[in-house]
């Protein structure tokens, strides 16, 4: 367990979670297989989420290599959209240079976020490597206190970001299955069970990284994304938190 008890008389049953809100002007998750024109996911994605984890701890990129395929066995987390979801392209002037030769501008183009903004549950499973302990128990009383080691952003270092209404919960310890309703993103394998029309998106998602930065296809998921903040009836896996809220977490 998480010595958690020492931060505001908090009592970590079953599963310590911290739950906030992230937001930016803009941000950009870029998909790897649009590498000339990157596009971006259009969640924040699990493995990116780590990053943002060890930025605010204030752990640099070289140590947080092997922490990747730690954290993303043994933390879990559930995302909301909090505002709609708006992708815009930009247009680039790019030039390269070579031993002070300059080449022929080239016209290149990214897709951009704008305006996410995000509410964020993150989990630590009780049974986790005693250094994602440590490294949840140092996120949480960063959070809790406003301080970051680095500065955060969403994605690339051109989008900064912020986080606000930091409040530590639990998250059942115990997977549980059938009907529940939720505003948080959820797997494409729920079953939906609303005969209203309902804007959902899909996207599919990395959710573990290797110690080489390397996300592996066979642990991307399908994901569905509820746009307009309404509480989606679905049946299929999930946790309880103890704010009453009901979620799939991945």
């Amino acid at each position: 367990m998480l010595s958690l008890t020492k931060l505001n008389g908090f009592e970590g049953i079953p599963m310590d979670a911290i739950k906030f809100n992230l937001r930016a002007n803009y941000g950009h998750l870029k998909k790897p297989e649009t590498n000339n024109n990157p596009l971006t996911y259009s969640v924040l994605h699990k493995t990116a989420l780590i990053g943002f984890i060890g930025a605010v701890c204030g752990i640099d990129r070289k140590k947080m290599k092997d922490l990747f395929p730690l954290c993303s066995e043994d933390l879990l987390y559930s995302i909301s959209l909090k505002s709609p979801l708006i992708k815009e392209s930009y247009a680039y002037t790019k030039r390269k240079v070579v031993r002070g030769n300059f080449y022929a501008p080239d016209r290149r183009y990214c897709e951009y976020l704008k305006n996410p903004s995000y509410s964020i549950i993150v989990a630590c499973k009780k049974d986790a490597n005693d250094r994602v302990k440590d490294l949840m128990v140092t996120f949480i009383e960063h959070l809790l206190n406003n301080r970051s080691g680095y500065p955060t952003y969403i994605g690339v270092s051109a989008c900064p970001a912020e986080y606000s209404n930091v409040n530590l919960c639990t998250v059942s310890d115990m997977e549980e299955q059938g009907v529940f309703s939720t505003e948080y993103v959820f797997s494409n394998e729920h079953e939906i069970k609303s005969s209203n029309e309902i804007p959902l998106i899909y996207d599919r998602i990395p959710t573990y990284q290797t110690n080489d930065f390397f996300n592996p296809p066979e642990h991307f998921k399908t994901v569905v994304i509820t746009e307009d903040h309404s509480l989606v009836p679905i049946e299929g896996n999930f946790y309880k938190v103890s704010t009453g809220e009901q979620a799939w977490f991945m």
